[in-house]
């Protein structure tokens, strides 16, 4: 009769022991599913939200806050290969009046002229105005290479924010989708 006592005893501390580790596990495999669950999709938009301004960008894209007077942002492309020595870049910049405030007219003059300045061999491929903001697609020379850019601003009193796409000629086209994503969600604040 000892004999089966002690058995039944040894059965019920094993029975004990391995029921808590058991619901452990449970809750752990729990957490992990619900933690699973959480984690939200890869092409889910991100949010760059400054004091300026905010716009909606897809992952991929790595954002450096700006360090200069004037530039607010940029946002750069994952390096695609070894090759891949130029990476697709947008800038958000901000451009003051010191005088009086910006008119679309006023501003388009402003970023023709700058663009010729900073751009050799510049070829203007399509502008368009509209009431709140201008924009330019061009192609040109920068570093002996050929770039294509992507160009819109929006006026906000004697303030202009101004968002440029800057790429390898054969590469403008890749990310033009998810620019044009950015541009559209692109508030002034």
């Amino acid at each position: 009769m000892n004999k089966h006592f002690i058995y039944l005893l040894i059965i019920c501390v094993f029975w004990a022991c391995a029921e808590p580790s058991t619901n452990t596990t449970n809750n752990t495999s729990q957490d992990t599913t619900s933690k699973k669950q959480q984690t939200p999709p890869q092409n889910t938009p991100h949010t760059l939200d400054q004091e300026k301004f905010s716009l909606q960008y897809p992952t991929g894209w790595k954002v450096t806050e700006g360090s200069t007077s004037g530039k607010l942002a940029t946002l750069t492309t994952e390096q695609t290969s070894a090759q891949d020595q130029v990476r697709e870049q947008v800038t958000i910049t901000l451009q003051r009046s010191s005088t009086e405030a910006f008119t679309i007219d006023k501003l388009e003059k402003i970023i023709e002229s700058q663009v010729s300045k900073e751009v050799k061999a510049i070829k203007v491929t399509d502008k368009e105005k509209q009431a709140n903001y201008v924009e330019m697609e061009y192609t040109g020379n920068l570093n002996d290479r050929k770039m294509k850019w992507k160009k819109r601003a929006w006026i906000k009193g004697k303030e202009a924010l101004v968002m440029t796409y800057q790429a390898e000629f054969e590469s403008f086209d890749k990310y033009l989708k998810e620019v044009n994503s950015m541009m559209n969600s692109f508030k002034i604040k």
